[in-house]
């Protein structure tokens, strides 16, 4: 019987399910993509337009998908794996629940990877480095291989252990941008982190009751990567100090729909460019 016009029974399908939540997550699946430089195929795209009109569910995307590339993704391995990823970025998003613990991000890495990678969910065994262009050529020091575990343990207990006892938008932002730096910080993965944990975090604010839904991460994922190094890069000897401010104005932008200005231009950082480019960059902010 209905109670009060709301159904008195569990619903297992069709969570919250309309076109424009649809639209939402896949324009986050998709949009993740370009932290790694992938673009999808245009066939998945005529999926994606399917799945959001109503006319294809979103459990047989990854299936299409899979014919299409082939079992080894041999008409285009890095468009194959961006196609998927996607696809299994999609799949989280639509089913609700969330557990904030380490082995829910290995199990996230795990299954939005498991068809190009077969190290998915699985922490890396040696020391990553990965040249960045915004530090022209520099890396931050992630995190070492022995050091995984504890070190997404104890960042994970820390936020457990926090209540929630504002919603003011200076504190959320910061406390969100903290706890996500923790995580990417550690850098577990050899590959896939800036998706894994973006999905991640994306999973634990919508538990939280924040809607995610607008087009940061589908417009700005790269900033997002690259706001990322700015939070977890520093260098005592250059004077360049690790700062959270652009992941806090991504946030902000992402919560509470502000309007800050995510330019990549502004996440490079001059300390450590050759003169000329210290220049050319001065210029490029100048022109605002």
């Amino acid at each position: 019987m209905p109670v009060d016009g709301f159904s008195s029974r569990y619903i297992s399908e069709g969570y919250r399910d309309t076109e424009a939540k649809r639209a939402a997550y896949w324009g986050i699946a998709l949009g993740l993509q370009a932290v790694d430089g992938l673009k999808p195929s245009t066939y998945l795209l005529s999926l994606v337009d399917k799945n959001v009109k109503g006319e294809l569910d979103y459990r047989e995307v990854a299936p299409l998908l899979s014919c299409y590339h082939g079992k080894d993704n041999s008409k285009d391995s890095r468009q194959g794996e961006a196609d998927l990823a996607a696809a299994r970025i999609n799949e989280l998003y639509q089913v609700p629940g969330f557990d904030l613990s380490v082995e829910c991000l290995k199990e996230y890495h795990h299954y939005i990877f498991q068809d190009s990678r077969t190290d998915a969910g699985r922490f890396k065994q040696t020391a990553l480095w990965k040249p960045e262009e915004i530090l022209f050529g520099d890396t931050v020091n992630y995190i070492g291989p022995q050091a995984v575990a504890r070190m997404l343990s104890r960042a994970i207990e820390d936020e457990q252990g926090l209540i929630w006892s504002s919603n003011e938008r200076s504190v959320v932002t910061h406390r969100v941008s903290h706890f996500t730096r923790q995580i990417w910080f550690v850098h577990p993965f050899n590959e896939g982190n800036t998706r894994a944990v973006a999905v991640f975090v994306g999973k634990y604010l919508s538990s939280l009751g924040f809607d995610i839904s607008n087009d940061s991460f589908k417009e700005h994922s790269l900033y997002y990567r690259n706001a990322l190094v700015r939070a977890c890069y520093f260098n005592v000897a250059m004077g360049v100090s690790a700062t959270n401010e652009f992941l806090e104005r991504f946030y902000e932008n992402l919560l509470f729909n502000s309007s800050y200005s995510l330019q990549n231009r502004d996440l490079y950082v001059p300390e450590l460019a050759p003169e000329a480019k210290r220049k050319a960059i001065d210029k490029l902010r100048a022109k605002g």
